[in-house]
């Protein structure tokens, strides 16, 4: 049995949007006011052994960036609870969370829009000019969510006596870093999410090849409000060529949203069955179509090892605006914290929960469809 004594239990909310270069230059940007809550529990207050719960809330700002970890920099959100003890050493309690910033596709009228990349080229030996060679790329729409599948359509007109090696599809995320002090400097990382390659199409042959790209847990688009860091996606298209001759390339932007498109269809999948129309017994038996109820990646879990694994700042899942979306789970991303401590933490603080800290993204899971075979 133990009986604590303490004046004071702080409460103290974080956010950390910080860069680090060359560990030379360390740059912060204060999003919001630190948020502090004092139970204040008397003068002198002993505690007897057991559990003491002290309920609190905290309204979170409209205007946060979604949670964010990479190489150089991270949008951090942690809270940190201090045991104010006399003449002892403070005991400290750190937990990091997660905030989704939303993101709705339904909004941006340009990712409803199909996007075609044409690759256009002709090779040269001596005199001698080929046939030329075009790869063209479509997408259906621009805007994605965690958990879908791009669909990619990709026609080789190969009309040169140059053969295609390979077309490659790399998902990348892109992200920026820039300081301001001691002088302005930017720092830039494309990191491969995932990647897929078809082909080889020889020379005089035409080929066309449907394929899927998975898009994993990720952060969305959104760092506003942030101003150190920006985020961006693309869908890199890099066709190699045999020889002594320079490969095509080009990139199709890609937003990622926390709110699917409520109108966007991903196509069926590939069966040499013809297509049956759904009757509506059928329909109604689509769980895909049924009212769903706005979720909250607060939600424990399902582990059972308690705690908040984070909030959103508004309907993140927009379970309200758009009932028949399906509501999403709450992924951890591969891209975790090295650490969650800082220099304000000292030796006698306690990290809850995982140090290597991945935040969640609301990552939806959908039927998607298989591609049909190469011709």
């Amino acid at each position: 049995k133990c009986i604590k004594k303490m004046h004071l239990l702080h409460i103290a909310y974080y956010n950390q949007p910080k860069i680090m270069q060359q560990l030379i230059f360390c740059a912060k940007k204060k999003i919001a006011n630190f948020m502090f809550t004092s139970l204040k529990l008397g003068s002198e207050t002993e505690l007897p052994a057991g559990t003491h719960t002290y309920p609190f809330t905290c309204a979170l700002p409209p205007t946060l960036p979604s949670s964010f970890e990479g190489e150089f920099g991270h949008v951090r959100y942690t809270v940190k609870v201090t045991l104010d003890r006399p003449w002892k050493f403070d005991q400290d309690m750190k937990m990091a969370f997660t905030v989704i910033s939303p993101v709705d596709l339904n909004v941006n009228p340009r990712v409803k829009e199909p996007y075609k990349l044409e690759l256009e080229k002709s090779f040269c030996c001596f005199c001698c000019r080929s046939g030329p060679l075009s790869v063209i790329t479509t997408v259906p729409v621009t805007g994605y969510v965690s958990g879908q599948t791009i669909p990619i359509t990709c026609e080789c007109d190969n009309a040169s006596n140059v053969g295609i090696t390979s077309v490659k599809f790399i998902l990348r995320k892109r992200v920026t870093f820039q300081v301001n002090q001691p002088r302005a400097e930017k720092k830039q990382s494309k990191i491969t999410i995932s990647e897929l390659s078809i082909g080889p199409v020889a020379g005089g042959e035409t080929r066309t090849f449907t394929q899927q790209l998975e898009i994993p847990a990720l952060p969305p688009t959104n760092l506003l409000n942030c101003g150190i860091i920006s985020l961006d996606y693309d869908l890199h298209i890099e066709c190699d060529v045999s020889g002594p001759h320079r490969n095509l390339s080009g990139n199709i932007p890609i937003i990622l949203g926390t709110i699917p498109l409520a109108s966007f269809k991903p196509p069926a999948p590939y069966t040499d069955v013809p297509a049956q129309i759904p009757t509506q017994q059928q329909q109604d038996q689509d769980p895909s179509l049924a009212p769903t109820q706005p979720v909250s990646p607060a939600s424990p879990p399902s582990d059972g090892a308690g705690g908040a694994l984070g909030w959103n700042v508004a309907d993140s899942a927009g379970g309200q605006l758009y009932p028949n979306i399906p509501p999403p789970q709450f992924v951890e991303t591969q891209f975790r914290a090295p650490k969650i401590t800082g220099i304000e933490d000292s030796e006698h603080t306690t990290i809850v929960g995982d140090a290597n800290f991945a935040p969640r993204y609301p990552t939806f899971q959908f039927n998607n469809a298989t591609a049909p075979p190469h011709h």
